[in-house]
């Protein structure tokens, strides 16, 4: 699936084009600090470590042809 033409392949990129909040990528800490993994989170972790870095880069954060003039 190609990226979108207006996003990267980063978890607000993802949130927006599966249509649910970007909070629930993330764990939620109650007011007596327990941690509850977001209804995503398991996602999220697998999204981050399947994609290398530079994968995830959008279009226009990677340098075009890094070639050297001349």
């Amino acid at each position: 699936m190609p990226l979108p033409a207006r996003g990267g392949c980063d978890l607000k990129t993802l949130a927006r084009e599966a249509g649910v909040a970007r909070t629930g990528f993330y764990a939620r800490t109650d007011p007596q600090g327990n941690q509850r993994p977001g209804p995503y989170q398991h996602l999220a972790e697998s999204f981050s470590v399947g994609w290398p870095i530079s994968a995830r880069r959008a279009p226009s954060q990677t340098r075009a042809n890094s070639r050297s003039p001349g």
